[in-house]
């Protein structure tokens, strides 16, 4: 039986096909014995990829996540990844590895922590889990609630409290300091991979001395453009591997 089930939501974009290219392409290098499915959320664009679930509507994150939790909730792996269709794993034998960290720690799951956009919480973009922590885990998915690192309250997409292996961003190298983020050697996650290049720390204006609203877009651009015609160079210069 395949130990790892590895699910990805797919939103309305055009990107979707460039998203599932690149992850198919990475998890074929960095991942053994894995079932990849999707969930479709609001797109009806085809895609070469066993289908998990779907909503003709557009839910919304975590609507979605939800649905999604409750089809894994009904199968029986040894591990399970959820992913934002802009993450992927970048590091050979990154199971192996995860899961020695988390059996140091005791913790059953790990998830980024963007402490770069002032989070403190756990983000859903990359999560992995063990079968009991998915199942023995009372997850919620909300918005609202959370305070940032500045203690302002904030809207922000959160899985409920719970023990986690946090999973901090590591780039050697950083075209931009939010978007393009490298969590524990481990993930990258593109960031904004399918909207508009703000977030609440850009939005802050904690860049704006050196990053005007046009530059965070036009990075963004030129991130994707490298990501997608030379992946490899891309993200081996963002391990520090170029």
């Amino acid at each position: 039986m395949t130990k790892l089930l590895i699910a990805t939501v797919f939103g309305p974009t055009k990107r979707n096909r460039t998203w599932l290219n690149l992850q198919t392409r990475f998890l074929s290098q960095t991942t053994k014995e894995y079932k990849q499915v999707a969930f479709l959320n609001g797109t009806s664009k085809k895609l070469d990829i066993e289908v998990l679930g779907r909503s003709k509507q557009n839910l919304g994150h975590p609507e979605a996540l939800t649905e999604v939790f409750n089809l894994l909730k009904e199968t029986k792996y040894d591990q399970y990844l959820l992913l934002d269709s802009d993450a992927f794993p970048v590091w050979p034998g990154w199971q192996s590895t995860l899961m020695d960290h988390m059996n140091q720690n005791g913790v059953q799951i790990a998830a980024p922590i963007r402490l770069e956009n002032l989070d403190q919480h756990a983000h859903p973009c990359t999560i992995f889990m063990t079968g009991k922590g998915l199942h023995e885990t009372d997850w919620h998915f909300q918005l609202g609630g959370q305070t940032n690192l500045m203690g302002q309250k904030i809207k922000a997409f959160t899985l409920g409290e719970f023990p986690f292996l946090p999973m901090v961003r590591t780039n050697v190298y950083n075209p931009h300091p939010i978007w393009g983020g490298v969590y524990n050697h481990m993930f990258y996650h593109h960031g904004a991979g399918s909207r508009h290049a703000h977030t609440r720390a850009t939005k802050a204006g904690i860049f704006d001395h050196f990053l005007s609203d046009e530059d965070h877009e036009r990075i963004a651009r030129r991130m994707f453009k490298a990501l997608k015609t030379q992946p490899e160079h891309y993200i081996g210069k963002l391990l520090g591997l170029r």
